[in-house]
């Protein structure tokens, strides 16, 4: 089933002129380029209509009607979750290694989303409907990728659900994850800040540049001499321990970027153990990568809420055996 949902913006913090496209996928958390491209009608320039690569400057007003996919018909799909707290507002899960976070090509069902409709009722997947997302996912505020296992919030009302993307997006949660990487790492700590954009090889895949590589516009990332927009990435990284031939890793992100650790261990030199798609090394276990610290501040009570699990067994195994 498809929705509608009608956009306006004024462009702004532009030290040049960018495409439309580009731009309101900048404007627009959780919509991509080809997702506007794709999905959005009537779009206009000022009040004039507009192709997706019309130039945009500041002050320019672009409008357009998004159709996006309605999460009618989830199918409710009981699953054994870990739960860490549940109230009226929150659900904090231990997510497990292969579990999808929501529905999508290639995953219809099976996903955490599926779960919550059955843990919920489908009335928990229209609370979200008109929630004024460009393509909202039920409770979903922050994802982990499949094959990485730890920590998550979930919101259960619209309320919780705005007040922890805010959260999210400006920073104000604390994300820390354990990584088994190759290698020891020189320094044993650091900070990366690097342009983070889809590999031109391999679109499912993403690739870091130093910060020689960018400029930037009103806080967000033009690569030069490429035509799309991009955004910063920012990790702390710190050796926990050190074997014959990997290392034990401590990261806290700054930002939530699609495969962002994975991507900045690669951009070191020291990809992530059993990482399929960044580390060309193959290895007798599942990607070793945990998400074991989460802090955010509860929508309701406004208290600091802190979560902690105990170090992933896969971890602890391969750790144990080098």
């Amino acid at each position: 089933m498809k929705s509608e949902t009608p956009f306006t913006i004024t462009a702004s913090d532009l030290d040049s002129p960018m495409r439309l496209d580009a731009y309101a996928a900048l404007a627009l958390e959780g919509i991509s380029r080809s997702q506007f491209t794709q999905n959005a009608a009537g779009i206009r320039l000022d009040g004039k209509p507009a192709k997706p690569s019309a130039a945009v400057k500041n002050g320019q007003v672009i409008s357009f009607v998004l159709h996006r996919d309605s999460f009618e018909g989830v199918i409710p799909q009981p699953m054994d979750l870990e739960v860490l707290y549940e109230d009226d507002d929150v659900l904090v899960i231990n997510k497990p290694r292969g579990l999808v976070v929501h529905p999508g090509v290639g995953n219809p069902d099976g996903t955490l989303v599926n779960a919550l409709a059955a843990r919920y009722g489908e009335s928990f997947i229209d609370r979200f409907e008109s929630d004024g997302f460009p393509f909202p996912r039920p409770g979903i505020v922050h994802r982990l990728d499949k094959e990485t296992t730890g920590l998550m919030v979930i919101a259960l009302n619209e309320s919780a659900h705005r007040d922890l993307s805010q959260q999210f997006s400006e920073r104000e949660t604390s994300k820390l994850y354990y990584a088994v990487v190759q290698g020891r790492l020189n320094p044993p700590k650091g900070e990366l800040k690097t342009l983070h954009l889809r590999d031109p090889n391999n679109r499912k895949l993403f690739i870091a540049k130093s910060e020689a590589s960018y400029v930037t516009l009103g806080g967000h990332i033009q690569v030069k001499g490429v035509d799309e927009m991009s955004r910063m990435a920012w990790s702390e990284y710190q050796t926990v321990k050190e074997a014959a031939d990997c290392s034990l890793v401590k990261v806290k992100i700054h930002t939530g970027r699609t495969h962002q650790i994975r991507v900045h261990m690669k951009f070191l030199g020291h990809p992530i153990i059993g990482d399929e798609l960044y580390n060309s090394s193959k290895a007798d276990c599942p990607m070793l990568l945990q998400a074991y610290h989460l802090e955010f501040i509860h929508p309701a009570t406004k208290t600091c809420m802190v979560f902690e699990a105990p170090m992933d067994k896969e971890i602890e195994a391969y750790l144990a055996s080098h």
